[in-house]
Parts: C-alpha cells; structure tokens; sequence
C-alpha cells in the first residue's frame, strides 16, 4: 500500500510521536507517582500484597494480613474471590499530600459482570475532608460518582451498560473540581475549598471493592 500526501512542510518538520508514560510523568511538575500492578511494584506476604510501590516509590501499604488485596492475572482484587464483599484496602504511607489547589488523579479499574449490577464499589478515598471516587449501580443504571468535600456534594459521569473496564479523571483547580471519562463525558462541580488529602485509601472496609 502506498499513501501519497499533498502538502508541503519544513525539512526539519515532523509528525511527532506518541510519548511513554514515563516521559509523561516526567513532564509533570511534582508528581505524587504512578503505580502500575506488574510483579516488581508488589510485595507480597503469604499471598497476599502487603505493599504497592510507584515508579517514584511511593507506596499503598496494608499492615492487617487480614484486609491485604490479592494479585491476579486482572490486577489487584480489592473484594473477596465471588466480589460480592469487600475485602481490602491500602493506605498510602508515609507523607499524605495534604492541601492540593492543583491536582489530577487518574484511575483505571476492571469489574468482574457479577459486579456490574452491585451498588457502591469504593474505588479510592480521602476521608478528612470526604473526597472519594464510587462505581454506583442504582435503578439499572451504572455510573461513577465523586464525593466532593462531603457525602452530600455528587459529581456523576454515566457509563454504559455493561463497561467493565473504566478509565476515569479526577481533575481538581482550585475550588473547581471536574470528572472525566475516555470518549469526552464530564461533569463540574463547584466546591467551597480546595481538595486537601490528609489520608488516601485504595478501596474500601465497609463498602464493594473493584479489582
């Protein structure tokens, strides 16, 4: 096959290229870090995973054997084996991001279709003040909601039926927060403060966890 192009263009111009993550990270100005679940990132103790570690090294940590996620070939399961009950969660440790006026938090999840239909699957949180990231499942229809400093202040995105693999970002400027889903849905909030972390959990003991 040959494509012709009728155009024309600086002999020192080119196309670009599609950057790795890593170069991406690079260009981000004080990175908390980037976790990937590949074997070298994960400690694991007795089967199950005691510590996450980022790129950059920091880390989710879990000290109860009894609330540590387990690794599969799907990634880290947060919920017991049928995923109808929650089983896990981690901290991340060490300095917590505290006050944050700028800040992105990217998240990528995989539900097993037993999930699908459950409600409330805790996917990450801050407790002090409540900022937290929910896959909802009510009246048949699925969506991911933000909890905006406090459990009254929702920000939905709807996702179709059926998604079980989900991308999603969580975009805070100042006092302004928006969610963002691939394909371009969104949806904006205006909050009365900035988003501040005292504490970051992954998952959740008290409601369905996502893997």
């Amino acid at each position: 096959m040959r494509l012709n192009f009728d155009f024309l263009a600086a002999a020192d111009a080119h196309f670009g290229r599609v950057k790795t993550i890593d170069e991406l990270l690079a260009e981000i100005a004080n990175p908390i870090d980037i976790w990937e679940v590949k074997p070298e990132y994960l400690t694991v103790t007795d089967g199950k995973v005691s510590a996450w570690t980022g790129k950059l090294g920091r880390q989710f940590v879990q000290a109860n054997a009894a609330r540590r996620p387990t690794y599969t070939a799907n990634g880290l399961r947060m919920g017991n084996e049928a995923m109808d009950a929650p089983e896990a969660f981690m901290s991340l440790a060490g300095a917590q991001i505290g006050p944050a006026p700028a800040l992105a938090i990217a998240t990528r999840i995989r539900l097993p279709p037993a999930a699908l239909t459950q409600d409330l699957h805790y996917l990450w949180a801050g407790s002090a003040p409540v900022l937290r990231l929910t896959y909802r499942y009510t009246n048949s229809n699925n969506y991911l909601r933000a909890n905006i400093l406090g459990a009254a202040n929702s920000l939905d995105v709807d996702l179709p039926a059926g998604q079980d693999t989900i991308g999603a970002v969580l975009v805070a400027d100042g006092p302004a927060f928006s969610l963002h889903l691939p394909g371009g849905a969104t949806a904006s909030f205006a909050a009365a403060g900035n988003a501040d972390f005292t504490n970051l959990f992954l998952g959740s003991g008290t409601g369905q966890l996502p893997r």
